[in-house]
């Protein structure tokens, strides 16, 4: 029998507002959005005779395709095995199971397809988050999920020394 991997216990967390999350997730979509743009316009430059509106019209369908499914290929394997995106990493949030076990694949799968719903209704399903109690969008709720804020690492420096200036003479 496999053994569920743990996350270190989190006796309190800060749940992760909606601001912080929507920034999160627009660096989160315009890194993905220059990438498959990119990733486009070499294809399509390449295997095109350099018709422009050919060209044009390919770039934008090309990219299209590759967004959907490097969406899916960048979201899920990000969560699963970090549970935090660059956007996420950027704002200091992180997605945590609510049972604080790691997430997995069904889970990271579940919460994609939620993202796909919230894109359909042209992400008026994200906003569900400025009004649910524990701050779930619908993502949240189909894979059992909290965004909370990474809490901060505390350090013990060690006090300095006085700095005394030797004089040779």
């Amino acid at each position: 029998m496999k053994e569920v991997e743990r996350v270190p216990e989190i006796t309190t967390a800060e749940l992760a507002g909606l601001w912080a999350r929507l920034v999160a997730y627009v660096i989160d979509v315009v890194l993905l959005g220059l990438v498959c743009w990119g990733i486009s316009y070499f294809l399509n430059s390449a295997f095109t005779d350099g018709d422009p509106i050919r060209t044009s019209s390919g770039v934008v369908g090309t990219a299209s395709g590759l967004f959907l499914a490097g969406s899916a290929i960048y979201f899920t394997s990000m969560l699963k095995h970090r549970g935090q995106t660059l956007g996420k990493m950027a704002v200091g949030i992180k997605v945590i199971k609510t049972d604080a076990s790691q997430l997995g694949w069904s889970d990271s799968l579940r919460r994609f397809a939620g993202y796909v719903l919230s894109w359909l209704t042209l992400h008026l399903l994200f906003l569900k988050v400025a009004v649910d109690r524990h701050r779930q969008g619908v993502h949240d709720h189909m894979a059992d999920t909290y965004v909370i804020v990474v809490p901060k690492k505390r350090v013990s420096v060690p006090q300095a020394q006085p700095y005394v200036a030797h004089i040779c003479r």
